[in-house]
């Protein structure tokens, strides 16, 4: 969903698939972005096969089913968007639900098969080449298999919300082959942005994308978003559109994704980013006091690497500390505050929490080495 985007693909069993390794998509250009191949595939259990049924059902009974004989301008552009990822029509059921909000969904059945819905917002503030941008999008999301099923708790935690966000910037890439260009993704975002027709817009694609520098992270905090604002994803397909035909796409793709990164790190990830690193100044605390706590030695070396590490507020505790406590209580103290932390990083970063720590003990062992 161009908007506000989700999808569930399942098989017959009810089970989640996996669609890039043996399922007909082998032969799809891949465009997905680097950094979210960070997400590893912990699937905690399966959607039951009466989501499936109760989509559908849904809507048989709410939308209208899109066909050459009913809707054959809607029909045109699902076929397109389809034949472009060599994606049968055969397999894939679209339906238009009324709601004057640009958005659109996908479910999948099975390994080759989907549902399609599209909003009756999109199809009458949309342009063909525009609606073939949201549902080329959707179909990026069917390819790239984003689809696992997670807890509710992996659900809640920050790292699962940034995860989402790097799916849509994958997702628009699709959405822009299957437009055919990027003026008309450009105009396919402005117009889910603002909501209005072309009857209303004098299109200004740099304008547009231009928003994103008067934005500023300080008065508004994305952690808990799906979606990246629409003005970064409007750079990313702007920074994407010069390579995705270019044979050496692989290599240029890792240099456009750090600079796409950079964006998200600036507005969509920046809260986020602090909280994680004051998580790791406290975990770096914790553990550095308790191997201290029996030889309480600190040299001048590890108070420099200490207070680059997690900052002088911490340096200065764990110095008042080892000056007036003996090692029993320093010990009693560290352990449950580490233990806290550990299980404050496990909640948070369900996905990475494991190279987490690993580098935060990294970092005490290069401290104590001093």
């Amino acid at each position: 969903m161009l908007s506000e985007c989700w999808i569930v693909l399942l098989n017959s069993e009810g089970n989640t698939v996996d669609l890039m390794s043996g399922h007909g998509f082998e032969g799809v250009q891949s465009y997905r972005f680097s950094r979210e191949l960070r997400i590893p595939d912990l699937v905690s259990g399966t959607a039951p096969r009466t989501l499936l049924d109760a989509f559908k059902e849904g809507y048989y009974r709410n939308a209208l089913l899109i066909s050459e004989h009913v809707t054959p301008g809607v029909e045109d552009v699902i076929r397109h968007v389809l034949s472009v990822f060599s994606i049968s029509r055969a397999n894939v059921e679209a339906f238009v639900f009324s709601d004057p909000v640009i958005q659109a969904a996908c479910l999948g059945s099975g390994s080759d098969s989907a549902a399609i819905c599209v909003s009756s917002g999109a199809v009458e503030s949309l342009e063909a080449d525009e609606l073939a941008f949201v549902l080329g999008h959707e179909v990026g999301h069917f390819i790239l298999n984003h689809t696992k099923q997670y807890s509710e708790a992996i659900q809640r935690s920050p790292e699962f919300f940034e995860c989402r966000r790097y799916q849509e910037i994958s997702a628009d890439r699709y959405g822009l082959v299957a437009a055919g260009s990027v003026d008309s993704a450009m105009r396919a975002i402005i117009k889910t942005a603002s909501g209005l027709s072309s009857r209303h817009l004098q299109f200004s694609v740099q304008r547009f994308a231009q928003q994103f520098s008067k934005s500023t992270s300080r008065y508004s905090d994305a952690t808990y978003t799906t979606h990246p604002d629409m003005p970064t994803r409007a750079r990313a397909l702007l920074r994407f559109d010069p390579i995705k035909n270019d044979p050496g796409l692989a290599s240029k793709l890792q240099e456009v994704d750090i600079k796409i990164g950079k964006d998200l790190d600036k507005i969509s990830n920046h809260h986020f980013i602090a909280i994680k690193k004051d998580l790791r100044s406290r975990v770096i605390t914790w553990s550095v006091l308790e191997r201290l706590s029996e030889s309480g030695r600190v040299t001048p070396g590890m108070k420099m690497a200490f207070r680059e590490a997690a900052g002088g507020r911490n340096l200065d505790r764990v110095l008042k500390l080892l000056q007036s406590e003996s090692p029993e209580y320093m010990l009693s103290l560290a352990g449950p505050k580490k233990s806290e932390c550990q299980s404050e990083v496990l909640s948070m970063l369900p996905f990475s929490a494991a190279d987490f720590m690993a580098a935060a003990e990294k970092d005490v062992d290069a401290i104590l080495d001093q």
